[in-house]
């Protein structure tokens, strides 16, 4: 493993384990067990449906761009590509990881390397362009409930900042012809494909970010369930205003998988509605414990992987 990548695992994990010591340090553990062992009961298969429905969502997703920039790809194969995805997601430090196993099945089945990579990255910036909006839309009913003006403008500059680079992307071709540099032109090229493949095809980019809209809709109910089965005092509108920019702070990669930056966030983001840090704690774990566990059949469907390795 290259020095770069064992310095970033080594950093992440040093941002992960600090940050979840010092939520721990702050807390009362004991209530934290005592409200997590207290779920009520009924509400766990309701979660893990709400979180298959949306897997099966994002391998839709998945096959509407494979099939526009591959070639013929059947449901089950992408909820299982999908699903073995979204398992590494969890292993690894970051997507991109997960990104790169999609890749290489994409490459068992046959698909080319260049239209496979090229599907990803649609797919994934489609996806984030979606998340981007959705908190960009939420952000005027979020900002009145936020008393610290640096919060204020750390999470403007964040979006702002985001925009920005979707900006790039969207004319990384004219860029490319303006500033006709190598390194310039080599980093931009895939997104420059990406942008151009989408905007001949408006109706795929509208059906993908459709898709996108009702995943990250889903994530909102997911965590409503586990505030209600933790009676919580969480309403579907504040988790609504809420939740989007808590997980789009978590994906920035500075931890392992979001963990420890999603539960100081949602302790900061919850508690603009009066969670106290041991209740929004408990949420936070529950979500990252559950989507663990809706992501293990991955695990299996990757063991049993029928495609030639």
């Amino acid at each position: 493993m290259p020095i770069a990548k064992i310095l970033s695992v080594v950093v992440k994990s040093a941002i992960t384990v600090s940050i979840l010591y010092w939520i721990i340090s702050s807390i009362e553990l004991e209530e934290v067990i005592q409200e997590i062992s207290a779920i009520q009961l009924w509400i766990i298969p309701m979660i893990f449906l709400v979180f298959l429905v949306q897997m099966v969502l994002t391998s839709r997703r998945q096959q509407v761009v494979v099939i526009a920039n591959c070639g013929p790809l059947f449901p089950m194969q992408s909820l299982r590509i999908a699903w073995i995805g979204a398992w590494f997601g969890q292993l690894f430090i970051s997507f991109f990881g997960s990104d790169a196993i999609r890749v290489i099945i994409f490459r068992q089945i046959g698909f080319k390397l260049s239209s496979s990579m090229l599907a990803v990255l649609i797919e994934r910036l489609s996806g984030l362009f979606s998340h981007i909006t959705f908190v960009a839309v939420t952000l005027p009913f979020l900002i009145p409930m936020m008393n610290d003006s640096y919060q204020i403008i750390g999470v403007i500059l964040l979006v702002t900042s985001l925009y920005f680079v979707f900006l790039v992307i969207a004319f990384a071709h004219r860029i490319q012809s303006i500033m006709p540099i190598p390194i310039i032109k080599k980093t931009l090229s895939p997104f420059s494909e990406a942008s151009r493949d989408l905007g001949r095809n408006p109706k795929l980019l509208l059906s993908i970010l459709l898709l996108s809209l009702i995943i990250n809709i889903l994530n909102i109910l997911i965590v409503y369930l586990i505030a209600i089965g933790l009676k919580a005092d969480l309403s579907f509108l504040d988790v609504t205003i809420l939740l989007p920019t808590i997980l789009l702070i978590s994906l920035l990669p500075i931890s392992l998988a979001g963990w420890g930056v999603r539960e100081g966030v949602m302790v900061a983001g919850f508690g603009l509605v009066g969670i106290t840090v041991e209740m929004s704690v408990s949420i936070s774990l529950l979500f990252g414990i559950f989507t663990l566990i809706s992501c293990l059949p991955g695990a299996l469907l990757w063991f049993i992987n029928t495609e030639k390795r």
